[in-house]
């Protein structure tokens, strides 16, 4: 994505559950975060902060994402799926701050971001079931 244009047609494409954070004591725009492949009861999380990344912004999402209904009322997210680069410190100590379990690291997932080889991939989860078990009874005390 290089333009607004471009960034525009991403967010607007049919695959796609977008939200976007906005701080609403400046109105600033925080971050977005997305879903892809989402059926079936669970998707693939993404998400891009603008400035510091906050814990409660990225719980904020996973509790959006979680409490999705379908018409009928059901769930409409069990599991959060994610692939982290390993070389990315900053986003995997964050995944696991906002509650996201590391399962293990697929090898050579990704084109190192130096552009100096291969770095593996960090695969995690998200339980949605366990999540609005939690919330209903944090309300219920």
């Amino acid at each position: 994505i290089h333009t607004a244009a471009d960034f525009l047609a991403f967010v607007k494409k049919d695959d796609l559950e977008v939200c976007f954070v906005v701080d609403t004591q400046t109105s600033q725009l925080r971050g977005f975060a997305w879903l892809t492949e989402m059926s079936g009861g669970k998707a693939f999380a993404h998400y891009c902060f603008l400035g510091v990344p906050h814990r409660a912004i990225g719980r904020a999402v996973v509790n959006f994402w979680c409490n999705l209904r379908r018409p009928d009322g059901q769930a409409l997210l069990y599991v959060l799926l994610g692939i982290t680069p390993e070389f990315h410190n900053k986003a995997v100590r964050f995944i696991r701050i906002i509650g996201f379990t590391k399962l293990d690291t697929i090898p050579g997932y990704f084109e190192d971001h130096k552009g100096s080889g291969r770095s593996g991939a960090i695969i995690s989860h998200y339980d949605c079931e366990a999540h609005r078990q939690r919330t209903l009874l944090s309300k219920g005390s």
